[in-house]
């Protein structure tokens, strides 16, 4: 199962983040809110899947429009027209 967030230093996958509140001894706001992984406590990012690989993507990728499919920049390679000419 993939979750809509992965951990940053675990790798693991979870839907919800685990949430709480600090209030550092004061009884009125403003309080401090933190969210970690609810796994091993790190940080997290929010991922879509690679359709090509399936591994999750937590930075830029590519969407082709009319498929609506996403990539990896390890599973799409950009080219320029002058790579593609024969000398």
């Amino acid at each position: 199962m993939y979750g809509d967030y992965t951990c940053l230093d675990c790798g693991r996958t979870f839907d919800v983040p685990h949430r709480w509140t600090e209030r550092h001894g004061f009884i009125s706001p403003p309080y401090e809110r933190n969210s970690c992984c609810p796994y091993c406590g790190g940080d997290y990012a929010r991922t879509i899947l690679c359709d090509g690989c399936g591994e999750p993507i937590t930075g830029d990728y590519v969407q082709i429009e009319i498929a609506g499919k996403r990539y990896c920049d390890q599973c799409f390679l950009m080219r320029s027209l002058d790579e593609n000419e024969k000398g």
